[in-house]
């Protein structure tokens, strides 16, 4: 018995010249029949094969998930990783020295000064600040503020405060000795800075900062040079 397939393809006899070759002989009832019987073949053999190609998917699709799915994992735990070991890569105590200026609509004056910072959790800290205000201010100014550290170096301050006017020597109209002249005036301070790491102590970095008294505005920019004690929590 021929095969189906074979006999449904049956090429033309050379004897017959206006025959093109591979045409297909579907004349008569016996065309039908092989006709038919190719058509079965085909899909007998398509849905044997495909039986086998749904698994040799199945085989190569499934290690691909479990690589993937252990790929985000490890990224998940390098991350975790990652923010663990910032955590704990920072000091309780932070003393800072800043070179700076302050300036107004009218005055300017050199501004040295110094802070400290006693850090309660990673991101978060109080800050004590003490400047003298040269130049045409002739003051000195004290802060006390709560820092926050929102992204790596990155520092924001807001807190109140007050300056003192520096005392001038002059000679007292009634007692004829010499005596002092001075105030107080209150401040709200609102500060930014980034401190960059220089080894595992030192830090660098710009510090701003606004001042707002009773009618004026004082802004004041810097450089601070910082060193981080104090054990590692």
């Amino acid at each position: 018995m021929r095969h189906p397939l074979r006999a449904f393809l049956t090429l033309p006899r050379r004897d017959h010249p206006l025959r093109a070759p591979g045409e297909i002989l579907l004349r008569g009832e016996a065309g039908r029949q092989r006709l038919k019987r190719g058509v079965w073949y085909l899909e007998i053999q398509m849905r044997l094969f495909s039986i086998p190609a749904m698994i040799a998917a199945a085989a190569l699709l499934v290690p691909v998930g479990f690589a993937q799915e252990a790929k985000d994992e490890t990224k998940g735990g390098h991350k975790e990783e990652q923010k663990e070991k910032e955590a704990e890569e920072w000091h309780r105590h932070h003393i800072g020295i800043l070179m700076a200026g302050s300036h107004n609509t009218e005055r300017n004056g050199f501004t040295p000064g110094v802070d400290y910072e006693f850090k309660f959790v990673w991101k978060f800290g109080v800050m004590a600040t003490y400047e003298h205000v040269g130049g045409g201010f002739r003051e000195d100014l004290f802060a006390f503020t709560a820092a926050v550290h929102p992204w790596k170096g990155l520092k924001i301050q807001a807190g109140p405060g007050f300056e003192r006017e520096v005392a001038d020597h002059e000679v007292a109209p009634h007692e004829g000795e010499a005596g002092e002249s001075g105030g107080r005036r209150a401040l709200l301070r609102l500060g930014a800075g980034y401190d960059w790491e220089v080894g595992k102590y030192m830090t660098i970095g710009p510090d701003f900062a606004f001042d707002f008294l009773h009618g004026e505005k004082v802004f004041v920019y810097g450089l601070t040079i910082g060193f981080g004690f104090g054990p590692r929590k």
